[in-house]
Order: structure tokens, then C-alpha cells, then sequence
């Protein structure tokens, strides 16, 4: 099986849970952890193991400085110039800069944000780095051994983005999928499945084969930093059903599941 892919966008949701406390003081820490995250479990990342320098002389440009200080801006190619604005609101973080910055605000009001933007995510010391190693270790994200970090194979339960809108595509996709999400494979294979598949396997967590109305779903997920809306869950529920999981449904009680499933 192939390395698993961290390709999650930088949501409050997220960024609240790698800060560890408040996001308003440790926001330019979570927004690296992301981008460490992100190139770590890139799509051609190896596992083979990785000593610090071994990252930095594949993050940096080759003419980074390998001292202990804070970098002087020696290449604007390389990743210590580039602002936490450009590296947030790149076209490939999939990040609305108006929307995220509502969200943030909302969540954790923050005076000097655009201050903050500006400045060079990566331009920090070698001790700042290698203390964000160090909670990504005991986040769960990396094993270390003998001053080498190794990649896990299952990532730590983190607050997934999940899907909003269910269009017909991502409907007939769940209907088409839901025989192998009911199958033990699925599970171990869940950290690589797409998003759409891992929200409906969160949901599958919450069931049993007692009911709960899908309003109640909500606030259980929103307990554990996950907000989806009902009628999403209604409709994702209803396309599993459709596909063949054993589900059932009472206007009155809500879903259940008629049989266990992932451990027959």
C-alpha cells in the first residue's frame, strides 16, 4: 500500500488543533506544522527515514544558511523568504483569502493579522524548527529514533475538512463505494480513501444500532471540532443506504445501523 497523503487545506478547524492552545498566540507555528505536513506526506514523499538536515536540504534552496540564527534574505526562491500570505493564499492551498480571514476573526479575533501575514513564515531559527519536529512528534505525525524521524503509516485523528455540498457526482460515487466502505478493508485503508469517503466513514463511527436523529449527529460532531450540516448528513446517509449499507431510518428516531459493520 502506498504512503498516505496529507493534501488537507488550512482550516481554522485544523490550524486551532495543531496550535495546541491559543491559535491568536501560536498561529505562525500551526501554519508551519501545515506546510510541514503537507511536504512530509507529499504525493512523492519516500519513507524512508529523514534526519533534519536530510529535510532541510530538500526544503530549502541549496544556498540556505545552516547556522543557528534567524536567515538574512539571501534568494527569494527559497521557502525561509516566502511570507505566510504567500504561502496561505497560493492558488494551490484552495484557501478564499476573504473567507478564511472571516473565519479566523470569527473564531480567534486577531488585531495584528496583516502584520503577521507579512512576515517570512520559514524565517525563524534552527531551535524553532526543530521544536515544530518536536510536536509533530507528539501530535503523533512522526516516530524518532536515533535523531532520525520516521513516517507513520495511520494518521493521528485530526478535524478533517469534510464535505458541504453534496452534488449527483459525489452521490453516485458513495452509492458506487458503499459495499467496500462497509468491508474491514476499508478501515485500513481509510487514511488514504478520498474526502468524501472518510466523511461518510465519520459518520458510520457515530452509529450503532440504537437511533440518533442526524441533529443530534451534528452536535456530537461539533463536540469534536467537526461542524457539517444536517441535511448533508441526511443526504450522505441516504446514498450509503442506496448502495446497500445496512441502514435504516425513522422520522421520529432517526438512522441507525441494522448489523455492526468492520467487524464481521
Amino acid at each position: 500500500m502506498s504512503n498516505p497523503v496529507f493534501s488537507e487545506r488550512p482550516t481554522i478547524a485544523l490550524l486551532q488543533w495543531l496550535a495546541r492552545g491559543s491559535l491568536k498566540q501560536n498561529l505562525m507555528r500551526a501554519m508551519r506544522l501545515w506546510v510541514l505536513l503537507r511536504f512530509i506526506y507529499g504525493k512523492n514523499a519516500e519513507s524512508t527515514p529523514f534526519t533534519y538536515a536530510n529535510w532541510r536540504d530538500a526544503f530549502f534552496s541549496s544556498n540556505h544558511p545552516k547556522g543557528e540564527e534567524i536567515p538574512a534574505l539571501h534568494d527569494p526562491k527559497c521557502a525561509c523568504a516566502k511570507t505566510t500570505a504567500s504561502v496561505l493564499f497560493a492558488p494551490d492551498t484552495g484557501i478564499i483569502e476573504s473567507q478564511w480571514r472571516a473565519a479566523l476573526q470569527a473564531h480567534d479575533p486577531i488585531t495584528d493579522l496583516n502584520e503577521l501575514l507579512a512576515q517570512r513564515l520559514f524565517g525563524v531559527t534552527r531551535r524553532s524548527l526543530n521544536m515544530d519536529f518536536q510536536i509533530l512528534v507528539e501530535l503523533g505525525w512522526l516516530k524518532r529514533m536515533n535523531q532520525k524521524y520516521y513516517r507513520i503509516e495511520t494518521f493521528p485523528n485530526y478535524p478533517i475538512e469534510v464535505i458541504q455540498d453534496m452534488d449527483t457526482e459525489v452521490a453516485q460515487k458513495l452509492r458506487q463505494a458503499s459495499q467496500f466502505l462497509k468491508s474491514p478493508l476499508a478501515q485500513k485503508a481509510r487514511p488514504y480513501l478520498q474526502r468524501s469517503y472518510q466523511t461518510a466513514m465519520m459518520l458510520l463511527d457515530e452509529l450503532d444500532q440504537e437511533p440518533i436523529s442526524s441533529h443530534d449527529l451534528v452536535l456530537r460532531l461539533k463536540n469534536k471540532g467537526i461542524s457539517i450540516h444536517h441535511q448533508t448528513i441526511v443526504q450522505i446517509l441516504r446514498a450509503l443506504r442506496e448502495g446497500g449499507m445496512p441502514l435504516e431510518s425513522d422520522k421520529s428516531k432517526g438512522w441507525r445501523l441494522t448489523r455492526t459493520i468492520w467487524h464481521d
